[in-house]
């Protein structure tokens, strides 16, 4: 894979580029394993309905995370820093590469999920979606995306075939996030309502949209990339826009998922002030939290 030249590139904008990726990435990698281990620890309180939502954010996290990794792996061994005037993969390191598109790709199929699950949840609120059938979907999807990074390496397919039907398949995404998004804004402008349930379910779509919103912004670079792979020489990309977008942008928005989720959601943000406090405090807050626990059971059960 190669793209226009870095004709004005300096030694110190690799290190800067480095720099800025990897504080990226350490940050995606502490958000991520953080919102992971809140989901994992039980304490959040979600409606029934909302499951699938639940289960989608804990998915979206998963990849997330391993965008954040895989940019991490090219930084520890310097190779924002080695490569050349053309922006190309050295030999040894598509696994990972793949690994980080494949992984970028799922997240906007999660993230459509995401909407559709929302917009439906906004309608018939009640609805029950089932959330097996939804991971048997990533995983399928998982593995279209894996076959079409891996399509020009082992089944001989060609590299425009390839770039094509990802731009395709990214566009759809796009198109799908954005309109859908819409009708929930739309549904939710018409609906006023200050029943508790009600005003619960319009924080957490808007949340939903607002990553809807994230992942548009952010990936806007991956298409261009992907519509000057796919045209040949009809349109070169810089290689500096290349890089920028695939080891800078791409892991900021895996970054900046977590924290929109931290942002909106005061018990999260409550279980995280608690773990800082047990990690500084050590066993005192712990005695602390069941003793809060045991004075509301007894003001229940009064």
């Amino acid at each position: 894979m190669k793209f226009g030249y870095l004709s004005n590139r300096t030694p110190s904008l690799n290190v800067v580029l480095t720099l800025i990726s990897g504080l990226i990435s350490t940050l995606g990698i502490a958000t991520t394993i953080s919102n992971m281990a809140y989901f994992r620890s039980g304490k959040y309180q979600l409606h029934t309905a909302e499951a699938s939502t639940r289960h989608l954010y804990k998915m979206l996290n998963f990849f997330d995370l391993l965008v954040c990794l895989s940019t991490t792996f090219f930084l520890f061994h310097g190779e924002l820093c080695l490569f050349p005037d053309e922006f190309e993969i050295p030999s040894g390191y598509w696994f990972c590469y793949l690994v980080l598109m494949g992984s970028v790709q799922v997240t906007g199929f999660i993230t459509a999920m995401l909407t559709v699950a929302r917009f439906i949840n906004t309608v018939w609120s009640s609805y029950l979606l089932d959330c097996f059938a939804m991971t048997i979907a990533v995983v399928v999807f998982t593995l279209v995306v894996t076959a079409l990074q891996m399509g020009p390496y082992v089944f001989r397919m060609s590299y425009d075939v390839s770039f094509i039907i990802q731009c395709v398949l990214l566009t759809c995404i796009f198109v799908l996030v954005v309109s859908v998004s819409i009708l929930i804004l739309t549904k939710l402008n018409s609906s006023q309502s200050e029943d508790y349930d009600i005003e619960e379910r319009r924080h957490t779509t808007l949340t939903v949209v607002m990553f809807a919103v994230i992942y548009c912004i952010f990936n806007i670079s991956n298409l261009v990339v992907l519509v000057g792979s796919s045209a040949g020489d009809a349109f070169t990309v810089p290689a500096l826009f290349v890089l920028i977008s695939t080891f800078v942008v791409l892991p900021l928005k895996s970054a900046g998922n977590p924290v929109v989720y931290i942002s909106r959601s005061s018990e999260m943000r409550e279980w995280l002030s608690n773990l800082w406090k047990k990690l500084l405090m050590g066993e005192e807050t712990e005695q602390e939290e069941l003793k809060q626990l045991s004075l509301r059971r007894d003001e229940i059960s009064r």
